[in-house]
Order: structure tokens, then sequence, then C-alpha cells
């Protein structure tokens, strides 16, 4: 499944933090790149686990999130800057 979703980048003490609003999620790094790939993962995990309960789709059409569903089980995740 592609899932898309939009950051903000803020600097924080000690580097940078990449925010979600849609899924209220962060990522945080020494720099953009890191807080990015941080966020990244996160976003990953949080689709892992709604999924193992069968309510990924339906949370993801509730946060107006965008998705393709696929035939595998892998996860990519696509971010864009707000």
């Amino acid at each position: 499944m592609r899932v898309t979703v939009a950051a903000e980048l803020q600097t924080i003490r000690g580097g940078v933090e990449a925010y979600c609003r849609q899924l209220r999620l962060s990522g945080h790094g020494k720099d953009t790149d890191a807080a990015i790939d941080c966020l990244r993962r996160g976003v990953v995990a949080w689709c892992r686990g709604l999924d193992a309960r069968g309510l990924l789709e339906r949370v993801l059409r509730d946060k107006q999130v965008r998705f393709e569903p696929s035939d595998d089980t892998s996860f990519e995740v696509d971010i864009s800057m707000a």
C-alpha cells in the first residue's frame, strides 16, 4: 500500500521535527532527512498496527489520508511538505 501524508518541518533544540497533522505523528532528527525518515518509520508502524486489526483503510479514509491499496503487505510512505 502507498500512503501519502503532508508534513511540516520545524527547528527544535538539537535538530529538526517533521510533524504530520493528519495522523498526529512526528519524527525527530539532527537534520531534515533524519526527521523525515523517522516520521516515515512512525507512519509505517502506525499503518501496520491498524492493518493487523483490520482498521487501516477505514481510519485512513476518516483522516482523509490519500492511499493506494495493493496486493502485497508492504507499506510505502510518501511525505509531501506542507
